[in-house]
């Protein structure tokens, strides 16, 4: 079976952009993320990690998304402690700027955050066990993953669903998981952010061709 390329999707839900966020502003979230709050943690290691321009910091990132992602299991469905875990996954897998590669862990990361039942996190840990990155591959957890994912009308879940049927020739089930990965990406934030919006219509061109 051909792999199935994996792009681990961070959950960047910032309200403000890289020119908003003042020193007075990142010193209040510090304040903030170290008295407990974990919103403040996870939304200024997401400016550390993509958004904070010539301040991108990825130690400090991980920093801050390690506070909110080593909290107490009482936290463990709150989103921001899914949103910082996915992060960090992310960083493992890439291993980026003196973060050491880490298939191991980034697939216990999401497979923490995939038993709370984030499908993100499952769709990019069923990857992991269909290419045996950091876990024995195992194809039927892959494909239960992914299930779970699109099942949760997550479009990468559906887009891994067709990419699966493809390589076993099941062009007619193929077709069908693509179109709705398709569908769902047309507003899905994620899936039209720019870094990711490629892949999406992707997804949106094999369907074309296929169907």
């Amino acid at each position: 079976m051909k792999k199935v390329i994996l792009v681990l999707a961070v959950l960047a839900n910032l309200a403000f952009s890289a020119e908003e966020l003042t020193q007075a502003q990142i010193e209040y979230f510090d304040k903030e993320c170290e008295g407990g709050n974990l919103k403040y943690c996870t939304a200024i290691g997401e400016y550390y990690f993509m958004v904070g321009g010539e301040r991108i910091d990825y130690k400090k990132a991980k920093y801050y998304f390690e506070k909110v992602c080593k909290m107490d299991k009482a936290v463990q469905k709150n989103e921001y402690f899914i949103e910082s875990c996915g992060n960090l996954a992310a960083m493992y897998y890439k291993g980026i700027a003196g973060i050491e590669q880490n298939y191991k862990e980034a697939a216990r990361l999401l497979k923490v955050t995939c038993d709370i039942g984030d499908p993100m996190a499952c769709n990019n840990l069923g990857i992991m066990y269909n290419n045996g990155y950091g876990v024995k591959k195992d194809i039927t957890k892959a494909v239960s993953c992914y299930k779970y994912a699109c099942n949760k009308n997550n479009w990468r879940g559906c887009s891994s669903l067709g990419a699966y049927n493809i390589a076993l020739g099941n062009k007619n089930t193929a077709v069908k998981y693509y179109k709705k990965a398709c569908e769902l990406g047309k507003n899905d934030s994620e899936a039209q952010n720019p870094s990711n919006k490629d892949f999406w219509q992707l997804t949106c061109e094999l369907y074309e061709k296929l169907k």
